[in-house]
């Protein structure tokens, strides 16, 4: 990866595998795992992060949580190493 001044890092739910995200509307047909999905934003995060965002999240569309849960959690793993570099 190149550095940067300033990167902003867009987190689409869509990325994860449908299992751990039922209520996107465009899943893929083999989506990430919540693990490989961390792994991915702690490299990401030795950029100079300012922002991150998390879109295509519809919790009304997930009644049991599930997503809610999963990207909590993704976001508790990872967003203690933004801006620790």
């Amino acid at each position: 990866m190149h550095k940067c001044d300033v990167c902003n890092v867009s987190l689409d739910v869509d990325i994860l595998d449908h299992s751990y995200a039922p209520e996107v509307t465009g899943p893929p047909i083999v989506g990430l795992t919540p693990l490989e999905l961390v792994h991915l934003l702690t490299t990401v995060s030795m950029l100079n992060v300012k922002a991150l965002d998390v879109v295509e999240h519809t919790p009304d569309l997930d009644p049991t949580g599930t997503s809610s849960y999963v990207i909590a959690q993704i976001l508790y793993k990872t967003l203690f190493c933004f801006n620790q570099f």
